[in-house]
C-alpha cells in the first residue's frame, strides 16, 4: 500500500560549503543563494543566518572539500534579508539592494532556480553534442567551390 501521508514541506536549503561565508558578527553566517521568482527573474544574493542553522550534509562528508555540502534550516514563516550586489558607487564601494523574503519563498524560489540551472546545463550538453556532429557533416561534404 502506498504511503498516503502528506509530506511536510521542507525547511532546508542545500548549498555547497563554498557558498557559506563568515561575517564580522560572531555566530552569523552569510549564505549565497540563487532565486527564481514566478516571473522567471533570477538573481543571486546573500541571506544571513545563525551558524546553528547550518548543518553539514553527512552524505558529502567523505568527498573533497570543494564538493562538500550543508543544509541551511530556514523558518518558513520568518522574513530574511536577501541582499543583492547591484554595482558600485562613485567611490568604488559595492552597492547592495536589500529585500525581505519569507523563508518559504526562499526555499521555493531556490528550488526553482536550481531546477532551471539543471535544465540549462542539459540544454548546453545537448547543444555541445549536436555541434560536433553538424561540423563533421560539413567537413564530410568537402570544400564548397
Amino acid at each position: 500500500m502506498a504511503n498516503t501521508k502528506p509530506t511536510k514541506p521542507t525547511n532546508l536549503v542545500r548549498v555547497n560549503d563554498s557558498m557559506i561565508h563568515d561575517t564580522k558578527q560572531p555566530g552569523l553566517k552569510a549564505v549565497t543563494l540563487g532565486l527564481r521568482d514566478n516571473e522567471g527573474n533570477q538573481k543571486v544574493g546573500t541571506i544571513f543566518v545563525s551558524e546553528k542553522q547550518i548543518n553539514a550534509d553527512k552524505k558529502t562528508a567523505d568527498l573533497s572539500k570543494s564538493q562538500q555540502k550543508s543544509h541551511v534550516a530556514l523558518n518558513r514563516d520568518k522574513d530574511y534579508t536577501f541582499s543583492v550586489k547591484t554595482g558600485k558607487d562613485a567611490d568604488g564601494k559595492p552597492v547592495f539592494e536589500n529585500s525581505k523574503i519569507s523563508g518559504a519563498d526562499i526555499i521555493d524560489q531556490n528550488k526553482a532556480y536550481l531546477k532551471e540551472r539543471t535544465a540549462q546545463r542539459e540544454r548546453n550538453i545537448e547543444a555541445s553534442v549536436q555541434e560536433p556532429s553538424q561540423q563533421a557533416e560539413t567537413e564530410a561534404e568537402g570544400p564548397v567551390a
